[in-house]
């Protein structure tokens, strides 16, 4: 191929500092340490008896000139405890986010090496202020076995994790001619980060009238086997981007399930999307703050999501990277979508932002989230926000949302799928009702009814994200989903559903700022206040 094409390396740390390597303290007989990849922990001591410790996690940047107050995200390692102990943990330089105990949160563990995956803790967690006004808080857990035990805020997703992703991925379509006569597969470097850390983009489309003659001209760095060749036009470009905010753990579980669903041979929705659209998916673009155990910013301090207006390639290499390839795209064959994935401390759910738009455009957007909750009974309509207050909101440090994916890329193409997608670390507030798919055979998962909320999980989140998908391709017209749920829905069709969308629409416009939904009472009646939040 192309000498400008050249093979990209392996996303590792260039000639940078680690992870600093005095995070071990040897208590008794206790052993912990914080000094691997996405590991968090600045100081531990024993509290008095054995299995009680106090913690002091690090901020983002702590001890550089970029120092900032985010100090959430906490990832380590314990060994020498004894089988059945109960070990607590008291943290006590825990910023205050009081809502997220409200819901029975625990943080997870996982035990070293027989544990497949992490769980959550099998003890609820207490919380308080002292005297002083400080807030601290305490969770506990008994452990199985004498095994090494991890414990981390949520379900983590490393950098490590994000390129042994990519790298089965790579492996398992250079094995199997047949998957890549039925899936067309392309990794390449968009950017590196501040530490030398290659951020991929991996291209998802149909085989079917791609050009291997013909290159994809987007700006990239390299490609790990040959660039992607050029798709029809009528193919419209899809962007799914997560990980802008290190410690937002429940956005990289949403692109996981995105990228599973999205690469199976077998599937008919997977398939028409692939028909229909060519994905660019971005799993991780901020590589250096998740390696360090950063919770929202980089190594520069700075909230990423805050400078798609006017990223800066040298302080901002990522951004500018994917804000260049969008308008490549948007200024060539088409942005069909943007989709940027997110998790949320306080508002329970998962629910979308959009921007504030008019018309069809307005429809269309609530019709995309209407869509997401007849798919999966984890998302919430009436948490949807398409505002414009929520376009302009200022955060604490007088940054305001215009400078994030979704506002940005709407001032510069005035297209109308962008979104944010917010996922709560615990749970839903309630559940949709999911009617069953058509035409499945039973293949599709089942219809839910229950309403009553679920503990969110890898699993969970992995199922959302394959409804953001699919929901997409309900959009696309009668047909277009073989196993559509639109006709055992209320609606029946999605003209019935884009009925109700521009009723909604017409509604926000007379009320700015509040949305009030209603669903009819064939499901349930619901009125919903959306709230404004000063988050992403």
């Amino acid at each position: 191929w192309p000498a400008k094409f050249g093979k990209g390396g392996r996303g590792i740390t260039r000639g940078v500092p680690q992870v600093p390597e005095d995070n071990r303290w040897r208590l008794g007989k206790y052993a912990v340490r914080a000094d691997f990849d996405g590991g968090n922990l600045r100081r531990v001591e024993q509290n008095g008896a054995d299995g009680a410790f106090q913690l002091w996690t690090r901020s983002d940047c702590e001890g550089s000139d970029h120092a900032t107050q985010h100090r959430t995200w906490f990832h380590f390692r314990i060994e020498g405890h004894s089988p059945g102990e109960t070990l607590s943990f008291t943290v006590m330089n825990y910023v205050k986010q009081g809502k997220i105990f409200q819901h029975d949160y625990r943080p997870v563990y996982r035990q070293h090496p027989s544990g497949a995956k992490y769980a959550r803790c099998n003890q609820s967690v207490s919380h308080w202020k002292t005297d002083q006004g400080q807030f601290r808080w305490t969770f506990r857990h008994k452990v199985e076995t004498a095994e090494p035990t991890y414990f981390a805020f949520t379900f983590p997703f490393s950098h490590g994790d994000c390129v042994a992703t990519l790298d089965a991925i790579d492996a398992r379509f250079a094995s199997d001619k047949t998957l890549r006569e039925r899936v067309y597969v392309r990794r390449q470097t968009v950017a590196r980060s501040l530490e030398g850390r290659d951020v991929d983009v991996l291209t998802v489309t149909a085989p079917a009238g791609v050009s291997e003659s013909e290159y994809d001209e987007a700006p990239v760095l390299s490609s790990r086997v040959a660039p992607p060749g050029r798709a029809p036009e009528d193919r419209p470009i899809f962007i799914v981007s997560a990980g802008v905010h290190p410690g937002e753990k429940p956005g990289n579980h949403m692109m996981c399930g995105i990228i599973e669903f999205l690469l199976r041979p077998d599937d008919p929705r997977a398939s028409a999307l692939r028909e229909r659209f060519v994905f660019k998916l971005v799993p991780m673009l901020n590589p250096d703050g998740a390696f360090r155990g950063h919770f929202r910013q980089d190594t520069l301090g700075q909230n990423l999501n805050r400078f798609y207006d006017d990223p800066d390639p040298t302080k901002q290499p990522v951004i500018h990277a994917v804000v260049a390839m969008a308008m490549h795209y948007a200024n060539r064959r088409g942005l069909g979508f943007y989709v940027d994935l997110h998790g949320h401390m306080n508002k329970r759910g998962v629910f979308a932002f959009g921007n504030a738009l008019e018309g069809e455009d307005a429809a269309s957007g609530r019709a995309y989230a209407r869509l997401c909750s007849l798919n999966t009974p984890h998302f919430d309509v009436h948490a949807c926000n398409f505002t414009e207050k929520n376009m302009r909101t200022e955060d604490k440090n007088g940054q305001t949302k215009e400078g994030s994916g979704r506002v940005a890329l709407h001032a510069k193409t005035g297209l109308p799928h962008l979104y944010t997608v917010e996922a709560n670390y615990v749970s839903s507030r309630l559940l949709a009702r999911v009617p069953p798919a058509s035409g499945d055979d039973g293949r599709a998962s089942p219809p839910s009814r229950s309403l009553h909320p679920v503990k969110y999980t890898p699993e969970v989140l992995n199922d959302v994200g394959r409804a953001l998908m699919i929901a997409a391709l309900d959009l696309q017209g009668e047909g277009a989903n073989p196993w559509s749920r639109l006709p055992g829905s209320e609606y029946g069709s999605l003209e019935g559903l884009l009925g109700w969308a521009r009723s909604a629409a017409r509604g926000d416009a007379g009320k700015r700022g509040d949305v009030t939904v209603a669903v009819s009472k064939k499901w349930r009646t619901v009125k919903s206040k959306v709230m404004e939040f000063t988050g992403k």
